[in-house]
């Protein structure tokens, strides 16, 4: 039995970084009225910057690292059923891109700080979006099923497989 739970231990931390869930977003940021809507400039000027808006793209993946995984944590019981205390699920990758839009203003082109603040903004609003649709519960219930099935159709004497 010590050889199927070492055998199952070595499976589940080969699969490493087990991706589960991932979710596209996006967000215009107005960098007059997201970024910079206490700052007082005159009339003309604000005519001409108005139209300073840039997109955002973002995409979250999650899952587990069952690289973390230690041996203490799989445990077989004498009747061939498993139980696994799983590490946390964790967001593992986050990339963001963003494309001016409407960029008539000269002052917010080509600034690299006002770029900045928007995209501090725009990763603050689409953290707060992933957090709200749970993706980190998300991707620890799509992991459980996934390991669960992947299990018990390798290791075919397991009856059962009970994940923590």
């Amino acid at each position: 039995m010590l050889t199927l739970q070492n055998g199952i231990y070595t499976y589940l931390q080969d699969m490493k970084q087990l991706e589960t869930m991932k979710m596209d977003y996006q967000k215009n940021i107005d960098l007059w009225a997201d970024v910079l809507p206490n700052v007082v400039v005159p009339k003309i000027i604000n005519d001409v910057q108005k139209k300073n808006i840039y997109s955002f793209s973002w995409v979250v993946s999650a899952g587990i690292d069952l690289a973390k995984l230690l041996s203490s944590d799989v445990n077989l019981e004498k009747w061939y059923i498993v139980n696994i205390t799983l590490p946390k699920s964790e967001i593992f990758r986050t990339v963001v891109s963003y494309v001016p839009q409407q960029m008539t203003g000269k002052i917010a082109q080509n600034n690299s700080a006002l770029l900045w603040e928007a995209t501090k903004k725009a990763i603050t609003a689409m953290n707060d979006s992933a957090n709200s649709q749970n993706i980190l519960e998300l991707a620890k219930v799509n992991a459980e099923k996934q390991i669960k099935e992947s299990l018990l159709k390798n290791f075919k004497e397991l009856k059962d497989v009970v994940l923590r």
